[in-house]
């Protein structure tokens, strides 16, 4: 087999280009998504009455956290705490 398959182009130029224009797109996309879960779960926070350990919170949790945290507070039982229709992180872009 090959000792060093590093340096053998897999793909044309044009596709390599492409491919990397469209995970450049889609690390862009994700960062958005990540960055507007932190502010909706600030947000949320602050409407619980509990916003001095929001942002500290928030930045360190990873993006599997605030999924996990969108969806707690989108399911509490007075529904006051997370509203997809008053934020405007939710509209479609």
């Amino acid at each position: 087999m090959f000792e060093n398959d590093d340096n053998i182009p897999w793909a044309s130029p044009e596709i390599q280009r492409d491919y990397e224009a469209a995970l450049g797109s889609f690390m862009l996309a994700f960062n958005r998504v990540d960055h507007d879960l932190g502010v909706i779960l600030v947000r949320a926070f602050d409407r619980a009455g509990i916003k001095i350990l929001a942002e500290r919170f928030v930045q360190q949790a990873g993006f599997k956290q605030r999924l996990e945290l969108v969806k707690l507070f989108s399911q509490n039982p007075a529904g006051t705490y997370l509203k997809a229709h008053e934020s405007p992180h939710f509209r479609a872009r």
